[in-house]
């Protein structure tokens, strides 16, 4: 399974913090991220994550994420390690991914945009709630 961010040089935590991936360490059970990270722009979070020119931060290909993203677990608001999956239009590795110990990470699932299919039903849902993703 890829890890999002894998940029070298990075500080992966300040990052992920920064963008409303984690917060805190999983072990912590707050899911409410500090109220600075709540109200900021992206172009603040990068301002103060990522104080190096554009060109430098560039080469290092940061990416940001979208705002396309929906709670399915019925928390509009949740932390973790991010762990991404990509697949178009076929579910196994969706399936595998949450049949792991997930130690409170969050999956993110790249589907290349398809909405043609569903990869995330409820029996793979529930099979990750039960191995302890977030």
């Amino acid at each position: 399974m890829r890890r999002a961010l894998q940029s070298p040089g990075l500080n992966r935590s300040h990052l992920l913090q920064a963008f409303g991936r984690i917060s805190r360490p999983a072990t912590s059970n707050s899911a409410t991220p500090p109220p600075d990270v709540m109200r900021s722009a992206t172009a603040d979070l990068a301002d103060k994550f990522l104080p190096d020119p554009v060109d430098m931060v560039t080469e290092r290909k940061v990416s940001i994420l979208e705002p396309i993203f929906r709670d399915y677990g019925g928390h509009k608001r949740f932390k973790g390690q991010a762990a991404t999956v990509k697949c178009f239009e076929n579910n196994p590795l969706v399936r595998e991914a949450l049949g792991e110990d997930g130690k409170g990470q969050i999956l993110i699932v790249d589907g290349g945009g398809s909405k043609r299919c569903a990869l995330l039903g409820d029996n793979i849902a529930e099979m990750g709630y039960k191995n302890g993703w977030s």
